[in-house]
């Protein structure tokens, strides 16, 4: 429910600066910035999270984890160089790109609170600080300035 009110407020937040009068230009100009600033955000953080897990991506497995993969799987699974080639391997793989390969439309419309809190904290914390302090404080403040 929060998700879908995110993207309904930046909608009304769009139309709030194409539709209403603004007696100073400068309060347009900064409701502008502040819209762009939103959008470059979740670019920026979208970008900063396919960069590292996508493009940049190493595993870089503990002893411990490997010996439970291991376990669970078949020593035939591996390849001559010691990559997993399981299909449970590779289907994980692909669902972890296409998750980071969204981060930027997440983090833009607010469905990034569907993520799960216990594996995804510092995505969420961020998420919600971005946009606490560049979308609700300031398009709030110069709602309250234009009003007055």
């Amino acid at each position: 429910m929060g998700s879908v009110i995110a993207v309904f407020g930046a909608a009304v937040d769009i139309a709030y600066v194409s539709k209403s009068p603004f007696f100073m230009k400068s309060i347009f100009y900064v409701s502008i910035i502040f819209i762009c600033l939103r959008f470059f955000s979740a670019f920026a953080l979208g970008q900063y999270y396919y960069t590292k897990f996508v493009r940049n991506y190493k595993p870089n497995l503990s002893s411990t984890v490997e010996n439970k993969m291991v376990a669970e799987e078949n020593e035939d699974d591996t390849n001559e160089n010691g990559q997993n080639e399981s299909r449970k391997y590779i289907e994980t793989t692909k669902q972890g790109t296409l998750l980071y390969s969204t981060m930027h439309i997440l983090f833009f419309t607010g469905f990034y609170r569907h993520l799960p809190s216990l594996d995804f904290p510092g995505e969420l914390a961020l998420g919600l600080c971005s946009e606490l302090f560049i979308t609700t404080i300031p398009l709030l403040l110069l709602w309250v300035f234009n009003n007055a």
